[in-house]
């Protein structure tokens, strides 16, 4: 759903990504299948493989706070256009909840 500004992601997107999705603090988030895109040709064993992206949020009890959103609107990516549309219904797992296709 976004990707970086340039050629790979800076450190300060990295650090905020870090920051937001609480790395290492065991907080839940929730995650969202938004879609699938094309993986790029690699020397990986499933090249051309579709490579599933979430959407996350961060859960508070106010408003859940969309990560990729938050990036963007920090200057620290930019909104790419997702290759396979998914319809999907979010299923809860453990202290994570996912989005399943139908």
């Amino acid at each position: 759903r976004i990707e970086p500004i340039g050629e790979a992601w800076s450190e300060e997107a990295v650090d905020k990504f870090e920051e937001w999705t609480h790395v290492a603090q065991w907080k839940k988030l929730s995650a969202k299948l938004n879609g699938y895109s094309v993986r790029e040709k690699t020397r990986a064993k499933r090249e051309g493989s579709p490579v599933p992206g979430v959407d996350l949020f961060e859960i508070n009890n106010e408003k859940d706070v969309d990560i990729a959103e938050e990036l963007v609107k920090a200057g620290l990516a930019i909104f790419k256009k997702t290759d396979i549309p998914v319809n999907s219904r979010t299923t809860s797992i453990s202290n994570l909840s996912i989005a399943s296709s139908s």
